[in-house]
């Protein structure tokens, strides 16, 4: 889909006047069926197509082969500093995934050094909403465990 929202009309439409983010991909890409107050957070910041603006901007901004060129520049360089750097790192892995499918989470943990993975089942984009308590148990031991290792 997002080479659809690069072009004019169709990513306003579908963006702006659709609401296509909050209308459906937040329901397909959460497991969980969010509860109507939940939905209604998510949708308050944005009751007008004009204010809809910034979700349409936002995947403008997500390089998508190689453009846009800064924002490629600096997720490529950002990329190849991971890959040398040993800071501590955790990887939150769920399954099937979305923007980290299964090939792209074989190369984060062969490429990354210094990363601790924990397999955290099932997911798909809004992880953070299937199970939240998860997550931050997950953050909390990572952190605790790191921190041991610095004494």
């Amino acid at each position: 889909m997002l080479p659809v929202v690069y072009t004019f009309p169709f990513g306003y439409l579908l963006i702006q006047v659709g609401n296509i983010f909050l209308s459906k991909l937040l329901h397909e890409m959460t497991l969980r069926k969010l509860a109507k107050e939940e939905i209604a957070a998510y949708n308050a910041p944005f009751p007008t197509i004009k204010s809809r603006k910034p979700v349409a901007q936002f995947p403008l901004e997500v390089p998508f082969d190689g453009k846009p060129v800064k924002n490629h520049s600096t997720v490529a360089g950002y990329s190849e500093w991971l890959k040398v750097t040993q800071m501590p790192k955790l990887f939150l892995k769920f399954s099937p995934g979305v923007l980290i499918n299964k090939d792209m989470a074989a190369w984060i943990e062969k490429s990354l050094p210094n990363i601790t993975t924990v397999d955290c089942g099932a997911g798909k984009h809004f992880v953070q909403e299937d199970d939240p308590d998860l997550i931050g148990q997950e953050i909390v031991a990572w952190m605790s465990a790191t921190q041991s290792k610095k004494k």
